[in-house]
């Protein structure tokens, strides 16, 4: 894809982010990080009666040049304690990495991470650690999710991007 394509494609899912808020606005908000359209953030909502109800997280959202080739790099800004979730930030999801298709949009990756908040995935971890805790032991799982999040994150309805 050329430089003009990509640009193109990535004013398109300007405008599909912009329309998206209408229906998604409880699920993340979105918008550019700096001057240039590579570099974004974005704040995913916990979802409804999860573990992380209540609570917002800062994502970074980096577009690679030869994007929608390639995936963005997508990770957490906002310190999260997840089985799917290494200490870096970096996100274990299949469609960031190798089912990743260039059809597939920054909206689709969102309502992805955020489905992941919901429902983790202890068999496929990328914190080992957490995801032996969630098997053996699901009560302090549960107690040092919500310590964490005390912690680290921002409460629902601060909604607004940090600087």
């Amino acid at each position: 894809m050329n430089r003009t394509m990509n640009w193109r494609r990535l004013l398109n899912e300007t405008k599909l982010i912009n329309e998206s808020k209408e229906t998604d606005s409880d699920m993340y908000c979105i918008q550019k990080f700096d001057r240039t359209i590579y570099n974004w953030k974005a704040v995913i909502y916990g979802p409804e009666k999860s573990l992380y109800d209540g609570y917002s997280f800062e994502l970074d959202i980096l577009l690679p040049q030869n994007y929608p080739e390639k995936p963005p790099i997508v990770k957490f800004y906002t310190p999260i304690l997840h089985v799917n979730v290494n200490n870096e930030g970096d996100i274990c999801l299949d469609i960031l990495k190798n089912e990743w298709k260039s059809s597939l949009n920054i909206c689709v990756i969102l309502k992805s991470i955020v489905s992941l908040l919901a429902d983790p995935n202890p068999e496929d971890p990328f914190n080992p650690e957490l995801a032996s805790l969630y098997k053996l032991d699901y009560k302090q799982y549960v107690e040092n999710i919500n310590q964490h999040c005390i912690k680290y994150a921002k409460l629902k309805n601060l909604r607004n991007l940090s600087d």
